[in-house]
C-alpha cells in the first residue's frame, strides 16, 4: 500500500483467500489524511546542562511533542541525555509528524581523583580525570600548574576546573588532601659483633617496617 498514491480520505482493502475453491474474504478502511505544513518554532540545536527549561512552538497548533528530556510542549536540559536527542511534534492524532534534533552538552566533571597523596610524590595530569578536556585548572595553595598537580604544600587543595564547550561554560571543584611526610629516626645501634645475641631494633615512631 503507498498511501502517496491515494487521495484524503476513507479508503476500503480487501484481503482474499482462496482453499479448495472456497472464497474468504476480509475487508478493512484505512484513513489517508493530508499531509500538514508542520512548521517549527525557534528551537536551538544545542544547550547546557544547567540551561533553563526550552518552550518549544510549532504550527499548527495542537500537537504533541515528545523525546527524550520533553515535559509538555517544553525541553528540560537537566533532564535530558547527553548527546543528541530527537524532539518530535506529532498532528492529525498520531499520523504525521516532524523532529528535530537538541543536542545537550555536558557539564564539566571529575572522575577517579584520588582523595589523599603524600608529599613530594609524582605528579598527577589532571586532564586525565576530566570529561571535558581544553578547560583550565586552578587550586587553592599552589600545588597546581597548568594542567600538572604537584604535591608539593601539606593540606587541602580545592582543585576548581572552568570549561567552556559547545556554548556551554561550567565549573567543577574536587578536593585532594596533601599529606605531610613522617619524621623518622632510628636509635642509635652501635658497632655488633657477629657472634652477639640477637638485637632489638627500635625506631620512630612506631609501627612501621624494618627491611635490609
Amino acid at each position: 500500500l503507498n498511501p502517496s498514491t491515494l487521495t484524503v480520505g476513507q479508503h476500503s482493502v480487501t484481503y482474499e483467500v482462496i482453499s479448495s475453491g472456497c472464497v474468504g474474504t476480509a475487508a478493512s478502511s484505512i484513513t489517508i489524511d493530508a499531509t500538514p505544513t508542520i512548521v517549527l518554532g525557534t528551537i536551538p540545536t544545542a544547550a547546557c546542562s544547567a540551561d533553563q527549561s526550552i518552550v518549544l512552538s510549532a504550527t499548527p497548533n495542537g500537537g504533541t511533542w515528545s523525546g527524550s528530556g520533553v515535559n509538555n510542549n517544553s525541553f528540560d536540559p537537566a533532564s535530558a541525555s547527553i548527546g543528541a536527542n530527537n524532539i518530535i511534534y506529532t498532528v492529525n492524532s498520531g499520523a504525521c509528524n516532524v523532529s528535530k534534533d537538541i543536542t545537550k552538552n555536558p557539564a564539566p566533571a571529575f572522575s577517579g581523583l584520588p582523595a589523599s597523596v603524600c608529599l613530594k610524590t609524582e605528579s598527577l595530569n589532571l586532564s586525565n580525570y576530566v570529561n571535558i578536556v581544553g578547560g583550565t585548572f586552578s587550586d587553592n595553595i599552589g600545588n597546581v600548574t597548568a594542567s600538572a598537580f604537584t604535591p608539593t604544600k601539606i593540606g587541602t587543595s580545592v582543585i576548581s576546573y572552568t570549561v567552556s564547550s559547545g556554548g556551554c561554560s561550567g565549573v567543577k571543584s574536587a578536593s585532594i588532601v596533601v599529606n605531610g611526610l613522617p619524621t623518622v629516626s632510628i636509635t642509635p645501634i652501635g658497632t655488633l659483633c657477629n657472634n652477639d645475641a640477637p638485637y632489638q631494633l627500635s625506631g620512630s615512631p612506631q609501627g612501621g617496617t624494618w627491611f635490609g
